[in-house]
């Protein structure tokens, strides 16, 4: 006691106070769990002698279980944590409201059969493989394995729930303000209870109709399989729901109408097919349930039943990896359609291996190491963007004889013939007076496309004599395909908006997404053996060894570029139905193959009368920014530590005589991760490549390299050029709250080339030109509260607050094409 004494006040108090804390703790925790199994075995009605098992077999199933809760809790973060998931529900709604009936009610329908997938990917439990030793153990350990059951069925609904609070959340967060912790506790606690209350009311709806009482008779309707009636039962009820929802749906009610329709069917669900009411059964009782679950003839209608949903559902998403296009396809459908074919492919491989037969539990083996492996599978010739033949001779305009160097052998001598053009073919000297434009175009996805060409379809129209002016574009990232897209419209002679408007409000994120998750994936495991049939049946070398998320993004530009023009000359310009637009978005019109549109051959056949088009784009290994340029570049000094691919032997040795598509040297520009993979070009060079922004997202490191060169060159002074940089967001430097430890120098890295180096090269622009020389043309990305994604899937209403926008810039900066005089 005299030692005890001795001890300081402070340390005492310490200990008595941890060991008071300890013992709240574990009140707590004994009252959580407590709380919890009465939820649990209430709300799924397991009977009350379960209610002290509940916590133990849950640990139990969420250890077995561990990939069905990973790819929920995956899902919830794509969701709730990260824009993606703001972008899938709003890509989701502003389709739908634009939607004819019959198209709305599909596209519920849809979503619904994509979530009940999910559902019974959890809950199905292939009883068939069980051997008869399984089954003695099962029986002999029935109150557990009951338990168990009833917990998947309860976890089952979950996809339903996270979706359905998705959607709602899009509604609550109008009606929000303070802290987001508060709000998303407030927005669970109302979600918990319209999905108890809507659960309680379909309970009491059902029971006054005899398709809800199971007995043999009501259930051998159509057929003999009792799941699959019940299965059908749920669908009635389900369209019943959807035709009512496909009514009232509009513009200002869409998202929580579809977060009432996903609870009210969520409830149908679980009530007919998940939930039964055994709360009041004995021990015997529930020990006779395992062995009905475990006999002859319920072991054959689960073993059609699950083999014919694992079979749908591999159909579903074999068919998403064979169509050409999925810009039609919303890409909530293509995750949940993988989720549900990733959980039955692991829960079947993990069930055939606890049989304890040694071939079964080898093939589990292999099917699980292939499983995990594949993804980090890269052969060679995956993602990698072909060479082409070019012959130079063959494209150049030879009556263009007045141009200062006729057969242009450099991009040097290529800037003095547009030089030409834009002195307006009657003065080659340094002060002609007319300004020379380099418009540089900012990164941002569909976003950064749509705004770099829209607004120069706008500038078009108000001045076409800037064209003219303007010496080159130096893009990076979406305003890559922006620009092409432009330059394509003005070829064509098709410089509508709508045709822009067409390409763009197409959705290019679900073959990125399908491919990340399963398709290439899956092409690799099988070294493109598909891609070696598709040749051998079109007896042609154009199509590539591996479909890649990358030539099918490439395809889906093509497609979408093809079907607007075709649609720019239908004279009748009739309005297509839902269904025609899925079938043209999806399989495109019918055409023949033909050699793609060269990059070099198209810049050398127009012999500089358009602006010439340099892409940035960026090679991970070393670093350093690439510009791809359709000249060769002769004095390297002035694009310092660039790579230039297309006229470097490392990628391939007769490089000056090879060429790459239009198609494929914008896309290099715009590959981000993980939506699009990194690429290589040609065969010889290891060099991979992504998304320019990395480097610099801005373009202004290459349009201020050509800017240098011209006025040392003495080519052109340096008070008439004039460089426009059209930006499609702010881009504002955020000095936002402390970061972690161990997001910080992941934040840091991301935010160095996209904000920061951009916006140092921003700003060396400004001091370098001054206001009247640099120009800034921005888009406020969320515009009075109504948020443009950066993203590859615009919307209609994404689409119209762009345009609203960018009739509302004030262009006149453009009004006076020369210098003033001086006297």
């Amino acid at each position: 006691m005299d030692k005890l004494a001795n001890i300081p006040f402070i340390i005492k108090a310490a200990f008595i106070g941890l060991a008071i804390f300890g013992l709240i703790k574990i009140g707590f925790g004994i009252w959580l769990s407590i709380q919890i199994s009465s939820f649990v075995r209430t709300f799924s009605a397991m009977p009350y002698i379960s209610k002290d098992r509940i916590i133990k077999v849950l640990f139990k199933v969420i250890i077995l279980n561990w990939y069905i809760l990973f790819i929920l809790i995956l899902f919830w973060v794509v969701l709730f944590k990260i824009d993606i998931g703001k972008d899938l529900i709003e890509d989701y709604l502003s389709n739908i409201i634009y939607f004819h009936f019959n198209a709305r009610f599909f596209s519920l329908w849809s979503l619904f059969i994509c979530i009940l997938s999910v559902c019974l990917a959890i809950w199905l439990i292939p009883f068939f493989l069980f051997t008869v030793k399984q089954r003695k153990n099962t029986i002999r350990d029935s109150m557990n394995f009951y338990i168990g059951t009833k917990l998947l069925a309860f976890l089952s609904i979950a996809p339903f729930y996270i979706i359905a609070n998705a959607f709602f959340k899009h509604f609550f967060k109008q009606y929000t303000y303070g802290p987001k912790t508060i709000h998303y506790i407030i927005l669970n606690i109302i979600v918990i209870t319209v999905f108890i209350f809507a659960n309680r009311l379909i309970n009491s709806l059902l029971k006054y109709f005899p398709l809800y009482k199971r007995t043999e008779s009501s259930l051998n309707i159509i057929f003999k399989n009792r799941y699959i009636n019940i299965l059908l039962y749920i669908f009635f009820w389900v369209m019943f729901i959807i035709i009512i929802t496909s009514i009232i749906i509009n513009e200002k009610n869409a998202d929580y109408v579809v977060s009432l329709f996903l609870f009210i069917s969520s409830a149908i669900s679980f009530r007919l097919l998940f939930f039964t009411d055994e709360s009041r059964d004995t021990k015997e009782e529930i020990e006779l349930n395992v062995k009905e679950m475990l006999s002859l003839k319920n072991t054959i209608e689960n073993r059609r039943l699950y083999l014919t949903i694992f079979g749908l559902v591999f159909l579903i998403n074999f068919y998403y990896y064979s169509v050409p296009s999925l810009t039609a396809t919303n890409s909530l459908y293509i995750i949940l359609s993988i989720f549900s074919l990733y959980i039955f492919y692991l829960d079947f491989f993990r069930r055939l291996y606890q049989t304890e037969v040694r071939w079964k539990q080898l093939v589990s083996i292999f099917a699980f190491v292939t499983f995990f492996w594949a993804p980090f599978l890269a052969p060679p010739e995956q993602f990698k963007v072909p060479l082409h033949k070019f012959d130079k001779v063959a494209n150049v305009d030879t009556s263009q004889s007045k141009l200062p160097y006729p057969n242009a052998n450099n991009l040097e001598e290529a800037l003095i013939n547009r030089m030409y053009y834009v002195n307006n073919q009657d003065s080659s000297e340094l002060d002609s007076g007319r300004y020379a434009y380099i418009v540089c175009g900012m990164g941002g996805g569909s976003r950064a496309g749509y705004f770099t060409s829209y607004f120069l379809q706008k500038v078009d129209k108000l001045y076409p004599n800037i064209w003219e002016q303007t010496i080159c574009y130096s893009t990076v990232s979406g305003s890559s395909p922006g620009i092409y897209h432009y330059l394509t419209a003005k070829r064509k002679n098709k410089t509508t908006v709508n045709l822009i408007d067409s390409i763009y409000s197409q959705n290019y994120n679900s073959s990125g997404i399908f491919g990340l998750l399963l398709g290439d994936p899956f092409e690799a495991l099988i070294g493109g053996s598909i891609g070696i049939i598709k040749q051998a049946l079109r007896s042609t070398n154009s199509k590539p060894k591996y479909y890649d998320r990358n030539y099918r993004i490439k395809l889906e530009y093509d497609i979408a570029m093809n079907n607007a023009l075709i649609d720019a000359n239908d004279p009748t310009n009739q309005p297509q139905s839902d269904w025609k637009k899925y079938i043209k978005r999806t399989f495109g019109y019918k055409s023949k193959d033909t050699v793609p549109e060269l990059f070099k051959a198209s810049s050398t056949r127009i012999s500089q009368k358009e602006p010439i088009h340099l892409i940035n784009t960026f090679e991970i290994n070393s670093g350093r920014r690439t510009v791809i340029s359709p000249f060769v570049i002769k004095d390297s000094a002035y694009f310092p530590n660039t790579i230039l691919p297309l006229q470097e032997k490392a990628f391939d040795p007769l490089i000056l005589q090879k060429d790459i598509s239009y198609r494929d040297a914008v896309n290099l520009s715009e590959l981000f991760p993980l939506v699009s993979a990194a690429s290589t070009i040609g065969d010889s060079s290891p060099n991979q490549f992504v998304d320019g922004g990395y480097f610099e997202n801005y373009g202004l490191a290459t349009g201020m390299n050509v800017a240098n060169f011209l006025i040392e060159k003495n080519i052109v002074s340096k008070d008439r050029i004039k460089i426009v940089l059209i930006k499609n967001s702010l881009q504002i430097p955020e000095d936002s709250a402390k970061k972690g430890q161990l997001a910080a120098p992941l934040i840091g890295v991301i935010n160095a080339p996209f904000t920061g180096h951009a916006n140092h090269f921003q700003e060396d622009a400004r001091r370098i030109y001054g206001k009247n020389n640099f120009k800034i043309f921005d888009f406020n990305s969320d515009t009075n509260g109504q948020r443009v994604p950066l993203t590859r899937a615009l919307t209609g209403k994404q689409i119209q607050i762009m345009k609203k926008y960018i009739n509302t810039i004030d262009i006149s900066y453009f009004k006076e094409s020369r210098k003033p005089r001086t006297p």
